[in-house]
């Protein structure tokens, strides 16, 4: 039964990798094989089992140096880097965006303590600006 699955696994990997370029995510691997993996790695914790199964998974690890919460699994001998589009990531911020931003700040600030909001000091015509007018 486990050589069944890590062959599964092993290929879901390679395909994924195939389809998309892209690491195949640890979460999928929980969420996909949840119910086949749960029969024999017991208590052991997904990463854990795929740690020490890496080579018969003829895979290696790839963990994002921005999100440590990215943690996927790519075919040896391949690599991976994100590749960032500043363009593509920044979304353009609208003018009633930018006040709604604006008094969600202000309402931050205002749940602050007494002491706190006295050290606050905010140009008006800053605030005006930002409010987008």
């Amino acid at each position: 039964m486990s050589d069944e699955v890590k062959n599964e696994i092993r290929e879901k990997i390679k395909s994924y990798w195939e389809k998309n370029n892209k690491p195949y995510l640890i979460s999928l691997l929980g969420s996909e094989f949840n119910i086949k993996l749960k029969e024999f790695i017991g208590n052991k914790k997904i990463k854990e089992w795929v740690d020490e199964n890496l080579e018969e998974l003829d895979a290696e690890f790839y963990q994002s140096p921005e999100k440590k919460e990215y943690v996927g699994l790519i075919p040896k001998g391949e690599s991976f880097e994100k590749k960032f589009s500043i363009i593509g990531d920044v979304k353009k911020i609208t003018q009633s965006d930018q006040r709604k931003i604006t008094i969600d700040f202000l309402t931050m600030l205002n749940k602050l303590d007494e002491s706190d909001k006295k050290r606050i000091s905010i140009p008006t015509d800053l605030i005006i600006k930002l409010m987008g007018k």
